[in-house]
């Protein structure tokens, strides 16, 4: 199990919509890092659409596989939810992504 603290919630305006960008770096590791973005407003298996890990130097993110995700409360001030799936890095080396639970209030 991995705790990411010193999170940040970065709201990206956009005509219409707005994106939340989640970043968190490891509690016990500052070399591990996560960003999860995802529609504000936005709830159920659809609102996360990009998720990057990044593990001393090597990224990996969502490519052709897809990450799944519950989002239940995604505002102004709280994302609550949860995801898991498969990431890679450029050259296809996989990471599996598991129990990931959002439980913000910012």
């Amino acid at each position: 199990m991995r705790t990411f603290g010193s999170l940040k919630v970065i709201e990206e305006r956009y005509t219409g919509y707005t994106d939340l960008v989640v970043k968190g770096t490891q509690v016990d590791d500052v070399t591990k890092s996560i960003t999860v973005s995802l529609g504000r407003d936005k709830l159920g298996s659809d609102s996360i659409y990009f998720v990057q890990y990044i593990n001393n130097g090597t990224h990996y993110q969502m490519g052709s596989v897809e990450v799944i995700g519950d989002i239940t409360e995604s505002n102004a001030s709280r994302i609550i939810g949860t995801f898991s799936g498969v990431l890679s890095t450029i050259n296809m080396d996989n990471l599996i992504l598991t129990d990931g639970v959002l439980d913000i209030t910012y």
